[in-house]
């Protein structure tokens, strides 16, 4: 139609951008799983809190190393009522956590 071809004979504006990269924290990942057998389910924010869920693929029993964001200060496994199970220590980031057979864990990682 006449309305479309109006269009096509407008010339587009163009501007250019400074180039600039994303904040390092953007790219870096909050968790990194040493074990493909153990997966995220979920991953939720709140404030200073990341709560995520994690389970088990295997019908085994596994220990597997967790490597966290430098900004990551704590993790502790919690019940769902929010409840603290276990704290866990943090040695340059990284912490271990043991899965029984298909097991589902809840991690709270504080970032204060």
């Amino acid at each position: 139609s006449a309305d479309h071809a109006d269009v096509f004979q407008n010339l587009p504006v163009v501007f250019t951008l400074d180039h600039t990269e994303p904040p390092l924290n953007l790219i870096e990942p909050i968790i990194q799983l040493k074990d493909t057998t153990i997966r995220i389910s979920s991953m939720r924010v709140h404030d200073d809190t990341i709560l995520v869920t994690l389970y088990n693929l295997d019908s085994k029993d596994i220990t597997t190393d967790v490597h966290l964001a430098e900004y990551i200060k704590s993790i502790a496994e919690v019940r769902l009522d929010g409840t603290i199970i276990r704290d866990h220590s943090l040695n340059k980031h990284t912490t271990k956590l043991s899965f029984g057979a298909r097991e589902i864990k809840m991690c709270q990682f504080r970032r204060t």
